[in-house]
């Protein structure tokens, strides 16, 4: 069967393609960093209690009294990107959707079950024993599926040939196990998350220290130690996630393939710079160039994704029906969201500075 007789017809949109791509990119680098501060976190206080036992662990109280206000700006902030994926791709994403159906609508009651758990973590600490190991097992191993899910889903969109597998199979349960990208990928962005959480870690014990928090600076050790290793790690598995995508994907002689290696070389140098930074621990040094490795990885993702779709799609083929008002009130609304954020960031800093 042809996969592409299966593509839907694209909606019109109603402004340039060009705005919804850079929202997107946007909305997504706000959405990666959250995601990775989330899993990286949780991950980071569930080995605490695992090595060291229910005895009750300073850095994993504090990381689960923010865990249910940074799963909130997580699943917020990752709103706004799968809307503009949906404008820009909304016919291969819908379809890898029903494919995995069951399971893809399960992720609003496995996002509620870790809700729950991180907040039950955080209340009943004191009084937990064994459940203090049990409940971070229970988040982490909920996050680590979600994260599994979005990886099949989104590498499932990009490939129309494996959708047939759809008329042998209808409950909704595929996966897309056959795609060889699949697992170095899911790898890749986990060991990136457990590295931007352990930068977090040192960046929020850097602030501490500076208020004179005598305690602070192992901490400040421990996330960076965290973000340095998981750093070393990672750079071996991008490069298996590397040598599992196909040719074309990076093929230089094609625009696409050109802008592929550029940002894919940038994001392997600033990586090794933050690293050099965290080393000594130089925590805002190695913040700033983690996050324009973030920002470079997420470009060269897109242009993975687009080489991948060329020989069905392109964003410059949709149809364009002018219709500018609903774009402005989003580009305020949204401006003022973000400033509103940033807001109340500053005054929960104030708040816990006064109570420190």
């Amino acid at each position: 069967m042809d996969p592409s007789a299966l593509i839907p017809q694209p909606d019109a949109i109603p402004v340039s393609w060009g705005w919804f791509q850079g929202l997107l990119l946007i909305t997504f680098f706000l959405h990666m960093v959250t995601m990775n501060i989330m899993v990286g976190g949780a991950v980071i206080a569930w080995v605490n209690h695992l090595f060291k036992g229910p005895a009750p662990q300073p850095l994993s109280r504090e990381i689960g009294k923010k865990m249910p206000f940074i799963i909130a700006f997580t699943v917020n902030f990752g709103v706004a990107p799968l809307l503009f994926l949906q404008v820009l791709y909304g016919q291969f994403l819908y379809t890898s959707s029903v494919l995995m159906a069951t399971l893809w609508l399960s992720l609003v009651f496995l996002l509620i079950i870790a809700y729950y758990s991180s907040y039950t973590f955080i209340l009943k600490y004191d009084s937990l024993r064994i459940g203090r190991i049990l409940l971070p097992t229970l988040t982490v191993s909920i996050f680590l599926f979600i994260a599994f899910l979005f990886s099949n889903n989104l590498t499932m969109m990009q490939n129309p040939e494996s959708w047939p597998r759809y008329f042998a199979d209808q409950s909704g349960f595929l996966l897309n196990l056959g795609d060889p990208t699949l697992i170095p990928r899911y790898l890749h962005f986990m060991a990136s998350a457990l590295a931007i959480g352990g930068l977090s870690v040192a960046l929020f014990y850097e602030f501490r220290r500076k208020r004179g928090d005598g305690e602070a600076q192992r901490w400040v050790q421990y996330g960076c130690s965290w973000f340095m290793w998981a750093t070393l790690i990672n750079f071996p598995l991008g490069f298996l996630f590397l040598g599992s995508l196909p040719d074309f994907t990076h093929d230089v002689s094609t625009l696409s393939g050109a802008l592929f290696a550029f940002f894919l070389i940038g994001s392997v140098v600033s990586g090794w710079i933050s690293v050099m930074h965290a080393r000594v621990n130089r925590v805002f040094q190695a913040t700033g160039w983690a996050l324009a490795t973030v920002f470079q990885m997420i470009l060269v993702r897109d242009f993975t994704r687009t080489a991948y779709l060329r020989p069905y799609f392109s964003p410059g083929d949709l149809e364009v029906r002018p219709e500018y008002l609903p774009m402005i009130l989003f580009l305020i609304i949204f401006a003022a969201g973000l400033a509103l954020i940033a807001w109340m960031l500053k005054i929960a800093a104030q708040t816990g500075e006064v109570q420190s």
